[in-house]
């Protein structure tokens, strides 16, 4: 979801500069080798308008299947698209889509907040949460609202069982999170941490957090995106290598707020930065 909330963000801000409106192509995710679904309607009070094939076929004329696109672009021939096609050419922020006027296709993950920085106030609102109304819910809202409250996020999941994902991103350590307790606890009184995971079990087992900490966890017929609004509603975070926690530090709109990431988002031998990825104010450890 939270790499969607970048696309999303980026390609609104631009049809924004554009005076253009925004479509998606949405056919990556109703391919049977799909590893994700579409959230974003899932998660907010959010219009999104697919785009239609005379859509595409104005980009593209006849060639624009999905396989092709995918295959074309991880080959890195530029010259199998038309101009209006835009491949990311960076991990960071690239400057080239300012150059571009529409009809323009945007091929990336956009991971810079340098991308919508102008339109925050717009986002924010775009990002209007679908929220449950039951008790366990109220419960946690409730208990952060009145705490000095500081979110952690521990992402588990493919970065531990995908090979792929696991020669990418580099694997947070205890130490990481301990530092950045230890720093929360030298500035501010009282501190109570929430605990948010996609493996909640093996960090109850492996806890090494405060014993007045609340882990934070539903069934499954909660959507994760809940798990996002409550970890905006704390007044601080620390937040893993991972969008998803990005976006809740980032959805809180506190002046006050402190906001702890890490210093090695991207294993040391992907090569890959994330110098533009990391707001200015957040503390990198």
């Amino acid at each position: 979801m939270g790499n969607q909330m970048f696309q999303y963000a980026a390609a609104q801000s631009l049809a924004s500069e554009l005076n253009c409106s925004l479509v998606a192509d949405l056919r990556f995710y109703d391919i049977p080798s799909a590893r994700e679904r579409f959230r974003l309607t899932e998660a907010f009070n959010l219009s999104i308008i697919p785009a239609t094939p005379n859509d595409l076929k104005a980009i593209f004329g006849f060639r624009s299947s999905v396989f092709f696109i995918r295959v074309m672009t991880k080959l890195n021939a530029s010259f199998a698209f038309p101009s209006s096609f835009y491949f990311e050419k960076q991990f960071g922020h690239d400057t080239g889509i300012y150059n571009l006027t529409p009809p323009i296709y945007l091929y990336g993950y956009w991971q810079s907040e340098k991308y919508f920085a102008r339109e925050t106030e717009s986002l924010v609102n775009a990002f209007s949460f679908r929220l449950p109304q039951n008790e366990r819910f109220f419960r946690f809202s409730n208990s952060i609202q009145n705490s000095e409250s500081i979110a952690v996020h521990i992402r588990r999941g493919d970065y531990i069982t995908d090979k792929r994902s696991e020669r990418i991103f580099n694997i947070l350590s205890p130490d990481f999170y301990k530092s950045a307790v230890k720093l929360f606890q030298a500035r501010k009184n009282n501190c109570k941490f929430f605990i948010f995971s996609d493996d909640i079990g093996w960090v109850k087992q492996n806890c090494f957090f405060p014993s007045n900490s609340t882990f934070v966890e539903f069934d499954d017929s909660v959507s994760a995106s809940v798990d996002m609004y409550l970890f905006s509603k704390c007044k601080h975070a620390i937040i893993s290598n991972s969008t998803f926690s990005w976006w809740g530090a980032w959805l809180n709109r506190s002046a006050e707020k402190i906001v702890v990431a890490p210093k090695l988002w991207f294993s040391p031998g992907s090569r890959l930065s994330c110098v533009d990825l990391i707001p200015a104010s957040w503390i990198r450890i």
